[in-house]
């Protein structure tokens, strides 16, 4: 089932809005942690996550970017977490955000569906969460039936998804970010493999931004339940309300198209450099950079400005690296380690065929990679002539740069 929230949500800032949200901005120091701490003060210890769930709340909607620009997350922890209890706050401060339950998908669907009119009293084709959302919060990804799941490739990455059933053709904007709140595998985590917590498929996997581990450590438990019992008496000192944080939220996500240029920009080159160095291929290193770029840009509008800073990619990086942290490894390599043996199988491959000329074609190497797609191959020589590390001379044949 797809649920919405009707109350805060609004389509226009009245101008008492704006000057309310401007004034707040001139006399606050640091409008980030102003606002974190405002935002479920009574869920101690995750201000790093809070601080990721503001910066996808006000992603999108970029019309300066030419590559995706909402952030993707993933939320992946114990019972008992909170996890539920963010997204709900989460949801009460985010415009035209939805949520559905994996194992609880409309007919209509992820993207979309035919559904029966009743008005005309025929099939007509309906939308589904993502195309109706900003935010679209999914529980339970596991149970998502596997078709859905094979249309999140493209709606997650390319943020449309060409409709074609029925007698149906349409293109459906998938224009949100998705945030995934799941517990791991087997209903605890495993204390050696993350990768076997979260049970998604690599190609999805891939198209998240930002993946945290949310862990029941008993060190907080005392904090923690004193701050459900000062909650509970109405003691918790909440400076700005949620209708303030959704005003707020939805200002910086629709009125400020930031850039990364100049200085920033050199700093996130130098940063994915020293990552490449340490990559099979380019990939994730390039994965890894597009993140950077839409944190930045999310920081920056958070900051209710048009233009980055050196502030806004440090702080971008510092997210990154508490995500290693978070989840036990030093690079996303590590996690999403499908690709990238699919990758190194088809250099092998292209260096085990080339003939005289060192040409190769495409089809004999389709056909001993074991298991691969269509969609996820042509995915991979994309990805590889992009990287600069081949090229196709003549239709089919590919040659290694």
């Amino acid at each position: 089932s797809i649920e919405s929230p009707q109350e805060n949500e609004f389509e226009i800032l009245t101008q008492e809005d704006i000057e309310e949200i401007q004034e707040f901005k001139k006399n606050t120091n640091n409008v980030k942690k102003a606002l974190i701490r405002s935002f479920a003060p009574n869920i101690k210890y995750m201000d790093k996550i809070k601080e990721a769930l503001f910066l996808t709340i006000v992603s999108g909607n970029n019309s300066n970017l030419q590559i995706r620009d909402d952030i993707h997350l993933i939320l992946i922890g114990d019972t008992g977490t909170a996890k539920s209890k963010l997204k709900e706050k989460t949801m009460d401060i985010c415009f035209k955000s939805r949520e559905s339950s994996g194992g609880f998908v409309s007919k209509v669907g992820l993207i979309c569906g035919i559904s029966q009119n009743s008005f005309y009293n025929k099939p007509s084709l309906s939308k589904g969460l993502l195309p109706l959302s900003s935010v679209a919060f999914i529980e339970e990804f596991g149970n998502i039936p596997k078709e859905q799941i094979n249309d999140l490739k493209q709606a997650l990455q390319d943020q449309y998804v060409i409709y074609r059933k029925a007698g149906f053709h349409a293109k459906m904007r998938t224009d949100c970010s998705v945030v995934v709140i799941q517990n791991p595998k087997g209903g605890c985590f495993s204390n050696d493999d993350i990768k076997k917590d979260i049970d998604l498929p690599d190609p999805i996997l891939s198209r998240f931004d930002l993946i945290f581990k949310i862990v029941d450590n008993k060190d907080f438990d005392n904090e923690i339940f004193k701050s459900m019992a000062s909650a509970a008496r109405g003691e918790i000192n909440q400076k700005l309300d949620s209708e303030f944080l959704s005003k707020y939220c939805y200002h910086a996500r629709k009125n400020f198209n930031p850039v990364v240029k100049g200085e920033t920009e050199a700093l996130l080159v130098r940063y994915a450099a020293k990552k490449r160095k340490k990559a099979v291929t380019g990939f994730l290193t390039r994965k890894i950079f597009n993140t950077l770029i839409r944190l930045t840009c999310a920081n920056a509008k958070l900051r209710l400005s048009n233009k980055t800073t050196i502030q806004d990619a440090e702080e971008s990086i510092k997210l990154i690296e508490f995500m290693h942290e978070s989840i036990g490894i030093e690079s996303v390599d590590e996690l999403i380690i499908g690709p990238q043996k699919q990758v190194k199988s088809f250099l092998e491959l292209a260096d085990s065929f080339k003939n005289e000329e060192g040409l190769v074609n495409l089809n004999i190497i389709k056909e001993n990679m074991n298991n691969i797609t269509t969609y996820r191959f042509d995915e991979i020589v994309n990805d590889l002539k992009k990287d600069g590390q081949i090229f196709e001379p003549k239709k089919g044949y590919i040659k290694r740069s």
